[in-house]
């Protein structure tokens, strides 16, 4: 039954999901779109559930689906910060972790690191705040978290050296590629 729940709400956040949601945070979409901060709510501490249910509930994700979980993960990642709020951060990062191995592991790498520059610009510890949800990966997944990510010095996780540059001002966090 509790699959079933967050089946539902899943899928209906990701049909409210505009098409031009781009990655890492969703282009020039506003912040919040329709739903995004009721559904970064609806899972505290994570969504309670075993494997075979995450698998049951994530299985069928499309390529587009993945993305826009990553995107909504980082987006709420962001909205910590500007909100001074760990929980937005902590709570959905499980989005991060579900997608059976959908997204290309760059930009796993990519995502991962702009969520631990969030953490850092909070005073948390990003390893700490994702391992309750690194359960919900598949092995491949795992050892790019752990052994692709983790393994990496400090520096070679900045958001700069995965080609991004964050800059917070008048209160906004973004997150600009560099070319």
């Amino acid at each position: 039954m509790k699959s079933e729940f967050v089946k539902q709400k899943v899928y209906a956040f990701l049909e409210n999901c505009p098409p031009d949601f781009d990655y890492p945070l969703g282009g020039e979409v506003k912040f919040p779109i329709d739903g995004e901060l009721r559904f970064s709510e609806l899972f505290p501490n994570g969504f309670n559930l075993n494997l075979t249910e995450v698998i049951d509930v994530f299985g069928k994700l499309t390529s587009g689906d993945a993305y826009n979980l990553a995107i909504f993960s980082l987006r709420m990642a962001v909205y910590a910060v500007e909100s001074n709020n760990t929980r937005f951060l902590n709570d959905n990062l499980w989005a991060l972790c579900v997608d059976r191995d959908i997204l290309d592991w760059r930009d796993v790498l990519v995502s991962l690191s702009i969520a631990e520059d969030c953490c850092l610009r909070m005073g948390c510890d990003f390893q700490n705040a994702i391992e309750p949800y690194i359960v919900f990966t598949t092995e491949r997944r795992k050892r790019t978290i752990i052994q692709d990510y983790f393994a990496r010095t400090s520096e070679m996780r900045d958001v700069e050296t995965m080609g991004y540059k964050g800059i917070f001002e008048d209160g906004r966090l973004q997150y600009l590629k560099l070319i």
